[in-house]
C-alpha cells in the first residue's frame, strides 16, 4: 500500500471517530403544562406528574411559613386552575391564603421575620437533566415578579426548613429574576443555558438577589414551562469504537511494512 493512501485512510478513520464522539444535539423544545397532569393527593405534599419516560416531571408546591422551628420552606398544596398552577401554603400569618388573589403563587403574608414575606414556589423534578428555556403565566394580579433557580448538587435536594437565602448555600443557583412578566407570553429564562434535573420557580424574593422590587404584591399562576433535554452521552459510542479499531489496525500495518527488508 502506498504511503499516501495509508495516510488518507488514517485521516478518514480519525474523522469518523471525532464525528461519532461529537456532542449530540438537543431534542426539540418540549412544553410541560398544567393541562397534562396526573394527580396524586389533594393536600400539602401532593404532586402532579406530566409526561412519561425521560420527559416525565413531577411538580410539587412549597411555601415559606412561620411554622416552628424554622421559618423556612415547607410542603404546600399544589392547586390547578384554568390560568395555571397555584399554591396554598401553610402559613398561619397569611389569613387570606387560598382565596383570590392568594390562591396563586405569591409572596404575600408575614413569615414572622423582620421584613419577611411568605413566598410560594413550584419544584419541577425532571427524570433527566433539562435546560429550561421559557415559562408562561396564564393569570396575574398586581405584579408578576418571578425568581427561577436550578439545583447543581448531585443528590436530590431537600427544601424543607431551609430559608430562601439558605437555598443558595445548599446547592441551589439563582438562574434569574424576571420583573412584571406578561400573561400568555413566552418569557425567556436561563440565558446561560444551564441544565438541571431540579428547577424552582417562585414569586420574587429579595433574599435570592435584591432587585429593588417591592414584595407582597406578586401574584401569578404558572401555565407552563418549556425546554429541551440533551440526549445522554455514552463514553465510547459504538461507531467511534469501530473507527478507533480501524485506526489502530492501519497504524500497525504501516509500522510492520516499514520494518520489512526491501
Amino acid at each position: 500500500m502506498k504511503k499516501s493512501k495509508l495516510i488518507s485512510q488514517l485521516a478518514l478513520a480519525t474523522a469518523m471517530s471525532a464525528a461519532s464522539l461529537a456532542p449530540q444535539t438537543a431534542s426539540a423544545l418540549t412544553t410541560w403544562g398544567n393541562g397534562g397532569c396526573v394527580w396524586s393527593g389533594d393536600m400539602a405534599g401532593n404532586l402532579c406528574t406530566i409526561g412519561t419516560g425521560n420527559a416525565k416531571v413531577n411538580v410539587t408546591a412549597y411555601g415559606t411559613t412561620d411554622l416552628a422551628p424554622v421559618q423556612g420552606w415547607e410542603t404546600a398544596t399544589l392547586m390547578n386552575y384554568s390560568g395555571g398552577f397555584g399554591v396554598k401554603n401553610r402559613g398561619t400569618n397569611d389569613p387570606g391564603e387560598g382565596t383570590n388573589p392568594e390562591h396563586a403563587i405569591d409572596n404575600n403574608g408575614n413569615n414572622g421575620t423582620a421584613g419577611g414575606f411568605i413566598t410560594d414556589a413550584l419544584l419541577f423534578s425532571f427524570e433527566q437533566s433539562t435546560i429550561l428555556r421559557n415559562l408562561t403565566i396564564g393569570w396575574k394580579s398586581g405584579d408578576a415578579d418571578i425568581s427561577v433557580l436550578r439545583y447543581t448538587g448531585q443528590l436530590p435536594p431537600v427544601l424543607t426548613d431551609k430559608t430562601p437565602s439558605g437555598l443558595l448555600s445548599s446547592g441551589w443557583q439563582l438562574v434569574g429574576q424576571y420583573g412584571n412578566v406578561t400573561t400568555n407570553t413566552n418569557q425567556a429564562i436561563n440565558a446561560s443555558g444551564g441544565a438541571s434535573s431540579w428547577w424552582l420557580v417562585t414569586a420574587y424574593n429579595s433574599a435570592f438577589q435584591n432587585k429593588g422590587w417591592t414584595m407582597g404584591d406578586d401574584y401569578f399562576k404558572l401555565l407552563s414551562v418549556a425546554g429541551d433535554q440533551p440526549p445522554p452521552q455514552s463514553q465510547t459510542p459504538e461507531p467511534a469504537s469501530l473507527a478507533l479499531v480501524g485506526l489502530a489496525a492501519l497504524s500497525l500495518g504501516y509500522a510492520r511494512r516499514r520494518r520489512l527488508p526491501r
